[in-house]
């Protein structure tokens, strides 16, 4: 430890100032009111009067109907995914993860559409056009 003496976290607390009286408080307000309007106004606000209304038998013209839009038809609705998603971790080899990522690099595709892909094969029933994408990216796609 150094022989140097630390400096307290906190210091003592400021001492609270008195505040000004209401006879202060008006020699102030007088005193500043040639400066323009910088107080705030102690008074409630005027509620501003609402615009007058026309009755509706007097309006010179009534408005058409607007026709009710027609959907338009999609191409296929988006699938709904209403059940429940899990993760799936698991570890391999030194030598079957760089081969595992050797195939998806040649492939341009992910780890996980990867172990999808071997699922599906496997006959595992997974529907692959109906997974959220996964930011695959083909490899040279920029070019083309």
């Amino acid at each position: 430890m150094s022989a140097k003496p630390t400096a307290p976290g906190f210091g003592p607390a400021p001492t609270p100032r008195k505040r000004p009286g209401p006879q202060v408080m008006a020699d102030i307000q007088a005193s500043t009111a040639p400066l323009g309007q910088f107080q705030r106004s102690t008074a409630q606000p005027q509620p501003a009067e609402p615009a007058p209304i026309a009755p509706p038998h007097l309006d010179p013209e009534p408005i058409p109907p607007q026709p009710e839009p027609q959907p338009q038809p999609t191409a296929a609705p988006a699938p709904q995914v209403d059940e429940k998603r899990w993760t799936v971790k698991f570890e391999v080899t030194q030598a079957a993860y760089e081969a595992m990522l050797t195939m998806c690099a040649r492939r341009g595709i992910t780890m996980k559409r990867f172990c999808l892909e071997m699922a599906k094969r496997e006959g595992l029933p997974i529907d692959l056009d109906a997974e959220p994408e996964d930011g695959r990216k083909i490899r040279g796609s920029r070019k083309r």
